[in-house]
């Protein structure tokens, strides 16, 4: 009796592991909310199950917008493609288009969102005669929009932009993405966007982003203001630079060391 009480308990604690393994394993359900010839807006459940936001909420279109035109991106080029070539500056990830097709569909998928609920965005982009497509995903926390970008300008759903650095002028080119200004930025977020690497995770603080607003607005003359937004965008560049070369310069030395 003590050998079957034994299997009979050794066949339950295996089913009760296998029950508790598929209740971890929760898929990410995915809602859409809409879809055109523009791009796509859907609600997807967090990856992570403890993971919570603080949905579903209402935010003006002013600050969304503001939070969408703050996004930069830029080609990183090799150190000896900068030395001979001159370096393109930032620009804006999302085109007014894009930025006026995306503001109205990110509050409505915040109002209808559940705590356990991101919103997912795609946008499809034609700078050139192929459609590609911009991918990303938001969500609101404790006075803070998150926006993590988890493509730019790509050709297709699998298609990765980011490539190894090459010696080659033709290569693929090598994203990396800021947002200005950076003291709207919580710190942790500002250190995991530095990496020249997909994807690219903003925490946008918006008491602090709605003061640098707020200090913009007040009047000052046209060229003050953009020789200061050029200054920001050279000082954001110039960080971003010091950065990339003290990885590189890492991890030159990583590589000279001798291999056992």
């Amino acid at each position: 009796m003590s050998l079957i009480f034994r299997q009979t308990t050794f066949l339950m604690l295996i089913s009760i592991g296998y029950a508790l393994t598929s209740c971890v394993a929760v898929p990410r359900v995915q809602t859409p909310l809409f879809e055109g010839r523009q791009g796509s807006i859907s609600l997807r459940v967090f990856a992570e199950p403890m993971q919570r936001a603080q949905h579903p909420v209402t935010l003006e279109p002013h600050i969304i917008r503001g939070v969408l035109k703050g996004l930069y991106v830029q080609d990183t080029q090799g150190l000896l493609e900068s030395a001979l070539t001159n370096n393109t500056p930032p620009l804006q990830a999302f085109t007014e288009k894009e930025i006026h097709f995306l503001v109205p569909h990110v509050i409505a998928g915040l109002e209808k969102a559940t705590p356990e609920e991101e919103i997912i965005f795609r946008v499809h982009s034609t700078p050139s005669p192929r459609t590609q497509y911009t991918t990303g995903s938001l969500y609101y926390v404790d006075n803070t929009v998150h926006v993590i970008i988890h493509g730019y300008h790509e050709a297709s759903k699998k298609s990765r932009l980011l490539s190894r650095p090459s010696t080659s002028f033709s290569r693929s080119k090598m994203w990396t993405m800021s947002f200005q200004p950076s003291r709207a930025l919580i710190n942790k977020s500002l250190d995991t966007a530095s990496q020249a690497s997909f994807p690219f995770h903003f925490a946008i603080h918006l008491p602090r982003f709605t003061q640098t607003m707020e200090q913009n607005t007040h009047p000052i003359s046209p060229g003050s203001s953009s020789v200061h937004e050029e200054l920001e965008g050279l000082r954001d560049s110039l960080q971003q630079q010091h950065r990339q070369i003290e990885r590189l310069e890492n991890q030159l030395q990583t590589d000279s060391l001798p291999q056992p």
